[in-house]
């Protein structure tokens, strides 16, 4: 109860919020950091970023918080522990920033408050503020649209830090050229992440609505690209616009979920004079990396300790003289790579890339580093980032499990060995080789003889493993007899004694005639004519 009547209050403050505050987010995320992990609860820091309009009104003093959960609920005032920080990237020659020019300019501003969550699995975690700029084109009624960004946390077992962002949420771009942009997402605990878009949010459980024509997954008139491994957001804007996207990151801990963040993104369309700068792909090929393809951006790598992995990237696409590369990620690296940049503050600078991974690696893999090309156009620099990828494996880490059927009967093909492969990529390439030239490529093998079968497997990296397996044989079996015919015409005397290597897992059964049969492997009593 005492939750409802916070929960009242502050929708009754934020009625009148959107009624009194005018225009000016420009965007939001919200990320937390474990402080304390207890028995019952862990505390956590809720560290907010908004994006401020310029020309809007002053950025919020505190911001309102709401998580809930399926154990309790709570709402808290999250205050302002730094800013403004000028963030749009205008040239020297712009003038004094947010002086109340044509451009959209934006500034950073920083909230945190620490709370304590019980243990749960469905952590909600809600931050508004009012109202989204007036300057977006592609929403409907933008200034009457609250902001809003969500956090997902499941505490059971862990205690866990969600990514940070070394780019800013607010990407400038030219109008009819490739552009790509990448949050530059950064898990310190080495979590796998999975991307998504989703709607803007204007309240906990509602969205904002897209002008015709448009949606989340196509927010610009334009082309939109989007890699949900990476975060790559790649576009080419057909006008001048503002839009809105945004971006959740899911993390996940041993295949388990354990959070998730959403960060909501302004995009700014510009009519720009000169070329932008364009990153390109491993080694410079392509030169624009948004013509890339999936070995070109990423790379799989099979670590045995002695060689490196070695690249380059260019900057060579761009009409500015004074390019600028940057890098981030790989922090969660055992080993420690290199990035050393040539040619910096020229038209073609070039980032060579160094790294000799262990087989501890491995063990962490993928890897994810985001690197920044940035120009010195006016009035806005232009600025592209780009993810990329590096897989590694080691033999190491393979494991090959069998169930193995024996041969049940000397010299019949009715033998099997079932494989299971673990600790390698996706999509191994498995070939055998056994007895009489056999070969064969499939992962389970059926109706084989006896004998040692050695399987190959190979991983999209190069890694590989081979073993030997083998399918014993059923014993052999002999049969030899002692006859002993009837007497006379029309007696039953006769016998017959067979005799049998190896029978203890043999059984008999004779057929006559006359319908004659016997489950015994010695018959001492027949007419002759059986």
């Amino acid at each position: 109860m005492k939750f409802f009547y916070k929960y009242i209050c502050f929708s009754i403050l934020l009625f009148y919020t959107n009624n009194l505050v005018a225009s000016h987010a420009g965007g939001m995320d919200i990320s937390y950091e474990c402080v304390s992990q207890q028995s019952t609860f862990d505390l956590y820091k809720i560290k907010i970023k908004f994006y401020r309009d310029c020309s809007g009104s002053p950025a919020p003093g505190d911001i309102d918080l709401i998580y809930t959960s399926s154990c309790n609920s709570d709402m808290v005032v999250v205050s302002q522990t730094a800013g403004p920080v000028y963030i749009t990237p205008t040239c020297t020659q712009s003038g004094t920033p947010c002086s109340g020019g044509s451009l959209v300019e934006l500034e950073e501003y920083e909230y945190e408050k620490i709370i304590s969550l019980d243990k749960c699995s469905d952590w909600v975690l809600t931050a508004c503020v009012n109202n989204r700029n007036i300057a977006i084109t592609t929403i409907v009624n933008p200034s009457n649209q609250p902001l809003c960004v969500q956090a997902e946390i499941n505490n059971l077992t862990f205690c866990n830090n969600s990514p940070d962002f070394t780019e800013y949420p607010t990407p400038y771009i030219c109008a009819n050229q490739s552009f790509c942009f990448n949050n530059g997402a950064v898990d310190i605990e080495g979590d796998s992440l999975v991307y998504s878009l989703e709607i803007p949010l204007n309240s906990a459980n509602s969205s904002i609505t897209y002008n015709p024509g448009l949606s989340y997954l196509n927010p610009i008139s334009g082309t939109t690209n989007f890699d949900p491994s990476s975060g790559n957001l790649c576009m080419n804007a057909g006008n001048l616009q503002v839009s809105v996207i945004a971006m959740k990151i899911s993390e996940y801990r041993n295949g388990v979920f354990i959070g998730s963040i959403i960060r909501d993104i302004q995009i700014i369309v510009l009519s720009c004079t000169t070329l932008p700068p364009v990153l390109s792909g491993f080694n410079g090929f392509p030169v624009d990396v948004t013509n890339s393809g999936p070995l070109e951006d990423s790379l799989n790598f099979c670590v045995n300790e002695f060689d490196s992995i070695s690249f380059t990237i260019g900057a060579s696409i761009g009409s500015s003289s004074n390019k600028i590369i940057s890098w981030s990620g790989l922090s969660n690296a055992i080993s420690t790579p290199s990035f050393i940049v040539s040619n910096n503050n020229t038209s073609n600078p070039t980032a060579t890339f160094n790294w000799l991974p262990t087989n501890a690696d491995a063990s962490f893999s993928p890897y994810t580093f985001n690197v920044t090309v940035e120009d010195d156009a006016c009035p806005i620099n232009n600025v592209f980032s780009y993810t990329y990828t590096i897989t590694l494996n080691s033999s190491t880490l393979f494991d090959l499990n069998y169930v193995i059927t024996d041969q049940t009967c000397a010299g019949q093909a009715n033998g099997s060995i079932d494989l299971n492969i673990s600790g390698n990529n996706p999509g191994p390439i498995v070939n055998w080789n056994g007895p009489n030239n056999f070969n064969s490529n499939l992962i389970d093998l059926d109706s084989i003889f006896s004998g040692d079968y050695v399987v190959t497997v190979t991983d999209i990296s190069g890694c590989q493993v081979s073993d030997t397996v083998t399918v014993v044989s059923a014993s052999p079996f002999f049969v030899s007899s002692v006859l002993d015919s009837v007497s006379c015409t029309g007696l039953n005397d006769g016998s017959i004694d067979i005799i049998i290597s190896n029978n203890d897992s043999l059984s008999f059964i004779w057929y006559g005639f006359y319908l004659f049969s016997n489950p015994w492997s010695n018959i001492f009593v027949i007419s002759r004519r059986s």
